[in-house]
């Protein structure tokens, strides 16, 4: 099914891939041509998603990566947001859900399941924006999901850093957040 599925999405899009790739043949398929998202299994022979995104995210920063399961616990899904993950999808979606996932994905926005096929997402205490995002903003609330700093969001975006500040302030505006608020859980922040 995922080599089908990669043929009709094309190889430059999306690379997917099996439970049985090696991190090292990972590592050389990225270096060669970097897809725009990496549909990747939870498990691998040497590990799991959660201890190799973030490795591979910091090496491949362009690349998103939407973490693949057939059984997983509910709050995996937001273990792999945290490790790197744009979002996660079930074995068991439907082919036309993976396909919308993967296009999420590729876009920068979040997916997790629930999403996916309308029903309630995972956590009801997601919040959602009072005023609509800009697309910029959604892209540095992105980036911020994936536990990026804002010294890496600026490169990112190719942006100062206090350019960097005043889109995260306008972000926490959107979401309710008062100044001085403290530190914030950017992953509870739906993208609306």
């Amino acid at each position: 099914m995922l080599e089908s599925l990669e043929r009709w999405l094309g190889a430059r899009f999306t690379l997917l891939l099996p439970s049985a790739i090696t991190l090292a043949g990972l590592e050389a398929t990225l270096n060669k041509r970097p897809p725009a998202v990496v549909v990747l299994d939870l498990y691998f022979p040497e590990g799991n998603a959660l201890t190799i995104l973030p490795t591979l995210k910091a090496r491949h920063p362009a690349t998103n990566f939407l973490v693949y399961s057939g059984t997983f616990e509910p709050q995996t899904p937001y273990a792999v947001i945290r490790a790197g993950a744009i979002g996660f999808v079930s074995k068991s979606a439907p082919i036309p859900d993976l396909i919308a996932a993967v296009w999420q994905a590729s876009i920068g926005r979040l997916t997790l399941p629930g999403e996916q096929w309308g029903r309630a997402p995972l956590d009801v205490h997601r919040l959602y924006p009072k005023e609509p995002l800009t697309p910029r903003q959604r892209e540095c609330l992105v980036l911020l999901q994936t536990g990026r700093t804002y010294e890496e969001i600026a490169e990112c975006l190719g942006v100062t850093l206090k350019a960097v500040e005043a889109l995260v302030a306008k972000i926490r505006k959107a979401y309710g957040i008062p100044p001085g608020s403290g530190r914030v859980d950017y992953g509870m922040l739906a993208l609306g």
